[in-house]
C-alpha cells in the first residue's frame, strides 16, 4: 500500500516528508524548546541531518510515515511521525508517535507510544 502523496483534515493537511521539504525538519530541530522536548537518539540529536536522512529513508522503505503539517493557509506548521516496534512485554506490535508544532504557534510536543 502506497503513502498518499497528501492527506487533506478539516483544518490541515499532511505532505509525506521528502528530499525536497526536509528542510523544514532541519529548521523545527534549530530551536532550544524542540531539541528539549522532542527526544531523539542520541546520534540524530547530535546530527539532525543524519534523522532527516533516516525519516525520507524510511518513508521511501516504508518502515515508518512521517509527515509535515501544514495549515489552511499552506504554510508549514508542524512534523508528526510513527514508527511501529514491538512491545517487548506483550510481544505486540505498537507505535511509537511523535507530533510537535512550532514555537510561534505554540509548541505542542507529544510522544505516545499506542
Amino acid at each position: 500500500m502506497a503513502v498518499p502523496n497528501i492527506i487533506e483534515c478539516e483544518i490541515c493537511s499532511l505532505l509525506p516528508v521528502n528530499l525536497n521539504n526536509v528542510w523544514f525538519i532541519e529548521e523545527l530541530f534549530r530551536d532550544p524548546d524542540v531539541k528539549k522536548y522532542y527526544i531523539l537518539r542520541k546520534d540524530h540529536a547530535e546530527n539532525i541531518k543524519a534523522f532527516c536522512r533516516y525519516i525520507v529513508n524510511a518513508n521511501i522503505q516504508r518502515e515508518s510515515l512521517n509527515f509535515i503539517i501544514f495549515n489552511n493557509n499552506g504554510e508549514e506548521v508542524g512534523f508528526i511521525s510513527a514508527e511501529p516496534v514491538m512491545n517487548r512485554t506483550t510481544n505486540m506490535p505498537v507505535w511509537n508517535v511523535g507530533l510537535l508544532f512550532i514555537p510561534h504557534i505554540g509548541i505542542m510536543v507529544m510522544l505516545h507510544q499506542h
